[in-house]
């Protein structure tokens, strides 16, 4: 603003008394329940088409779907099925379950969520992290029950559906379904919010670590013990280079060409290629093809014992209703893999959101993710999340709704039900070599670092520690103890919140911080006190005695100041509540206590200026006007300041006028 702009304002100085009868203050209505109740009934008879639409998404974008977006929609859908093929074989591999599952998993669930879902972007499937927290569960069980070694070979004689890692997979899958419901009907969904995005970058990016630990032995054709539990990734290091002259030197440059043809491709071909046209590389279908062929022609597998594929069946199989004997046991598991599902499905649906001008509902997301699971759990489907990567290039590819998810799901129809026998020379180390290069965007969170260090220390913590753990333990155990940590930062910040004296900056109505502006005026008479938090049980303390310190120091600098040879002391402490946003029943007692004190100790009256509706109404509910008069209550500090200068002279001139009349 210029400063040549000035205002003047002439009014009266008001107490919050006066300022609210002035100017007609009322009390939010309250309504009974029954009231509220009759207002929602008639609301849901008014807007049953309204509901149906909410929870039936698919149904309003339809109607409202041009033709004009169907080309960017079917080349989207095309080229993410073209990346989804390799990539959920992948990740499947790294869940511990065969690589058709992946399939299964990347037909079904974004089919539903094109129905469900608010997002025209998120591509729902398979993805890296939940992959990992998968894979961790089928090992402790298979650990403990000895047959998780085995249970991803199956010949064209066995049925999958008889593995008992993937029974165990599709009852989780159901039961991350039944918590993410649960979430929906109780509106749980809201605790997604103590997931900060410093917490998520840190949690992912220690995630992406153990899923890269996890398929390097792969590369390198090694078999180490499976590991868990405190300093997982350093005893895993410690294996893999204990075993390491074991190496398979064939399998391991095979894995090392992937990945270099990968990087190169995808970090400097491809941008290259998007300034020209929008479509990008396939370079992992390519590097695939290229495998399968190279592994088909010079038999690999025999030749070099060479792990690969092998037999992936055609079609699917018959729905099944999963094993619920294991539901119990995986319940907490599932909770956390549900909460991580929903914070990266919504994260991205509202990144999208937010770039492309459209809404996204937090509600609905998360009742078109439980549908997803509940229904693809039948069909032996991986537990399905939103994948960065892939929503990534529907938004560059300027997709305009969900019908790319349907074009996407109808490839891999056909993926599943002919190309699979294709796929049964693909070398393993390709596939783990094609996760570890779609790691790259995680392993680069560390450039949040910089940024956070300069905005917020309990970010850049909350990042820290989120990673240290998650590094030095588990991807579960980590993540629930990073939420702990933000939480307890919470609580330092309510605990222990900025207090500052305030003063009147130059010739304004304006009151900052003492020490931050030197051309401030000081009222020797007056204390002006803020306080940054809402007043509740667990600072109470903290405020109180703050009140007291900043008397007693003002009164010392009064005595030792050469300007005030005469008895001086503080009279008033205006008490700035614009931060309160709440007040609890102890807050209210420590603030009857320090006005009480301040009057009985100190002789000084309390003033409180800038409160909110809901902090008077705690303070008439706590009797707090028995100590604290309504009459000393005001609209805003510069108010307060004004009564306590009018009474403060008012009294001098009484003590002039007794020393006269002696």
């Amino acid at each position: 603003m210029p400063s040549s702009i000035n205002y003047k304002i002439f009014r009266n100085a008001y107490n919050q008394e006066e300022f609210d009868g002035k100017f007609d203050y009322h009390d939010e209505p309250s309504k009974s329940i029954w009231a509220k109740l009759r207002g929602l009934i008639r609301h849901d008879r008014k807007g049953a088409l309204s509901y149906v639409k909410e929870f039936v998404p698919i149904i309003q974008w339809m109607s409202d779907y041009q033709l004009s977006y169907l080309s960017s929609d079917v080349v989207a859908g095309i080229t993410i099925a073209i990346l989804n093929v390799p990539q959920a074989m992948a990740y499947a591999s790294l869940a511990g379950v065969p690589a058709v599952i992946g399939l299964y998993s990347s037909f079904l669930p974004p089919l539903l969520y094109s129905i469900f879902g608010t997002s025209k972007h998120v591509s729902l499937g398979m993805f890296a992290v939940i992959a990992l927290m998968v894979g961790n569960v089928e090992e402790k069980h298979g650990t403990a029950l000895n047959w998780h070694l085995n249970s991803t070979a199956f010949t064209p004689d066995n049925d999958i559906g008889d593995l008992e890692s993937v029974k165990l997979l599709a009852c989780l899958t159901f039961t991350i379904g039944v918590v993410l419901a649960v979430m929906a009907l109780c509106q749980f969904h809201i605790i997604a919010v103590y997931l900060s995005d410093p917490l998520v970058g840190g949690f992912t990016t220690a995630a992406a670590f153990h899923v890269l630990f996890s398929q390097i032995p792969k590369m390198f054709a090694l078999k180490l013990p499976e590991r868990s539990g405190l300093f997982k990734l350093f005893h895993v290091a410690y294996d893999f280079f204990s075993r390491i002259e074991d190496t398979n030197w064939r399998v391991l440059i095979l894995a090392l060409v992937s990945l270099i043809f990968l990087y190169v491709g995808k970090t400097f071909i491809n941008p290259w290629v998007a300034k020209k046209c929008p479509l990008p590389i396939p370079f992992e279908l390519i590097v695939v093809v290229v495998s399968i062929l190279i592994s088909y022609f010079f038999d690999f597998h025999s030749r070099y014992d060479m792990p690969i594929i092998a037999h992936i069946p055609t079609g699917f199989p018959a729905p099944a209703i999963p094993d619920f004997s294991w539901f119990i046991k995986l319940l907490p598991d599932a909770i956390i893999i549900a909460i991580v599902i929903y914070v990266v499905t919504f994260s991205v649906a509202k990144l999208f959101g937010q770039k492309h001008n459209y809404n996204v509902s937090a509600s609905q997301e998360v009742r078109a993710l439980a549908i997803s699971q509940l229904l693809s759990s039948f069909l032996l489907c991986h537990p399905a999340s939103g994948s960065l990567s892939r929503s990534t290039i529907n938004s560059q590819l300027g997709n305009k709704s969900q019908i790319s998810s349907i074009i996407s799901a109808v490839i891999m129809l056909i993926v599943i039900l002919w190309v699979g026998p294709l796929l049964y020379d693909l070398p393993t180390c390709v596939l783990s070599s094609i996760i570890a290069i779609a790691l790259r965007p995680m392993l680069i969170q560390f450039t949040q670092l910089g940024p956070l260090w300069q905005t917020s220390i309990y970010d850049f913590l909350i990042w820290v520690v989120s990673f240290v753990v998650t590094i030095a333990w588990d991807v579960s155990e980590g993540l629930i103890c990073s939420i702990g940590f933000a939480l307890i930062t919470v609580v330092v910040r309510v605990q222990c919140p900025r207090a500052v004296r305030l003063a009147k900056i130059g010739d304004t109505d304006v009151y900052r911080d003492y020490h931050r502006y030197e051309g401030h005026s000081n009222y020797p008479h007056i204390v002006t006190y803020r306080f940054d938090a809402p007043l509740l049980f667990l600072n109470c303390s903290r405020f109180k005695s703050r009140g007291i310190e900043l008397v007693v120091e003002a009164n010392a600098e009064l005595k030792s100041s050469v300007s005030h040879e005469s008895a001086l002391n503080v009279e008033f402490l205006i008490l700035d509540t614009s931060g309160f946003t709440h007040m609890d029943s102890m807050g209210a007692a420590a603030l009857k206590d320090l006005a009480i004190e301040l009057k009985n100790k100190y002789n000084v009256q309390l003033l409180v200026a800038s409160s909110k509706a809901q902090v008077r109404r705690m303070c008439q509910v706590c009797g707090i006007h028995s100590v604290i008069p309504k009459s000393l209550f005001f609209p805003t500090i510069h108010d307060a300041v004004l009564y306590a200068t009018e009474q403060w002279t008012s009294e001098d001139e009484e003590k002039d006028k007794e020393i006269t009349a002696v």
